[in-house]
């Protein structure tokens, strides 16, 4: 009642809309790819930046945004269903959502950092599943 319920809808669903996207564009895919391969597949955060720009065209946001509120409950999660806390602030469907067109990330650091430590996580993370995978 303190603050804007749009805009906190708004902030769930954008989590609820970009947890629901990337597990159906990078992590169940890599999961799959992981099962039985010799070597790394395409590392994970290389495929979350690539992946990202995609949540900033509406009609895709608005699809992950229905699916975060249709999500079933989930009852060994510890918060409830994107749902009941969006009925909670007065909604009774997943309202439509803006996305964001400028990310904290490209705001906060240049793109020749960004691409640095893109470059270090991944390439570390390649390193151990590539051990992994020789055992």
């Amino acid at each position: 009642m303190s603050g804007d319920a749009y805009e906190t809808a708004r902030a769930m669903l954008l989590i609820g809309a970009a947890s629901a996207f990337f597990d159906d564009q990078v992590y169940i895919p890599l999961k799959r790819e992981l099962l039985g391969t010799m070597v790394p597949p395409r590392p994970p955060l290389e495929r979350v930046l690539a992946a990202a720009s995609h949540l900033s065209r509406l009609p895709i946001l608005q699809e992950y945004a229905q699916k975060a509120w249709d999500a079933p409950d989930n009852e060994s999660a510890d918060h409830p269903p994107w749902s009941e806390r969006l009925t909670a602030l007065g909604f009774s469907s997943a309202p439509e959502i803006e996305p964001v067109l400028v990310s904290a990330l490209s705001s906060l650091l240049s793109d020749e950092i960004v691409a640095e430590h893109v470059r270090h996580f991944d390439g570390e993370w390649t390193s151990k599943i590539a051990d992994y995978l020789d055992r």
